[in-house]
């Protein structure tokens, strides 16, 4: 969630940099090129870093992004909007396999609905607060506390997530290149 909400607040974040409307589209669909790409290398990348290792690396990016966007004054600080599309695409199928090797095979289908439900869920919860705070603060202040506290959030959810799942046999698990 906490690289959805940046989809969300991307748009006024431009509009407050002063790059065109026009140029929304081209730079939402290259963002959503480098997406895919990732997508493509998630694999790859999680077999040679190890799944640990890409995931905190995607914690951190999370961070990272969240704080170079709020401290950025340029236009050109769009680029840091990539760094959110790279964790989408790295994050996704490699959760998507875990989640898939965790599930009994007769419930895989519904543990992914499952999952997709509680993603919609969680943004009907935190995406209305964050707007209203966007509102009330601006762009700028939201997206540091966004920072922190997604920094605090997926640090956390990263230490359960390894627990459950012993990070040696991560790092042992089978990711297609």
């Amino acid at each position: 969630i906490s690289t959805y909400v940046a989809v969300w607040l991307i748009q006024p974040w431009m509009q407050r940099r002063g790059i065109p409307a026009a140029w929304f589209g081209p730079i939402w669909a290259a963002a959503h090129l480098w997406l895919a790409a990732n997508s493509l290398l998630s694999g790859r990348i999680g077999a040679a870093f190890g799944l640990a290792r890409t995931l905190l690396g995607c914690c951190v990016l999370v961070v990272g992004s969240y704080t170079a966007l709020g401290i950025s004054t340029s236009a050109v600080g769009v680029v840091f909007y990539l760094g959110f599309m790279t964790v989408r695409g790295l994050q996704g199928p490699l959760l998507a396999i875990v989640l898939q090797a965790d599930a009994p095979p007769e419930d895989r289908a519904s543990v992914l609905s499952l999952n997709a439900l509680l993603f919609r869920l969680a943004s009907v919860v935190v995406l209305p607060p964050v707007g209203a705070l966007a509102d009330r603060w601006g762009i700028e202040p939201v997206l540091g506390f966004l920072g922190v506290v997604a920094g605090t959030v997926t640090l956390l959810v990263w230490l359960l997530f390894a627990r459950a799942h012993a990070i040696h046999e991560l790092s042992n698990t089978s990711i297609p290149p």
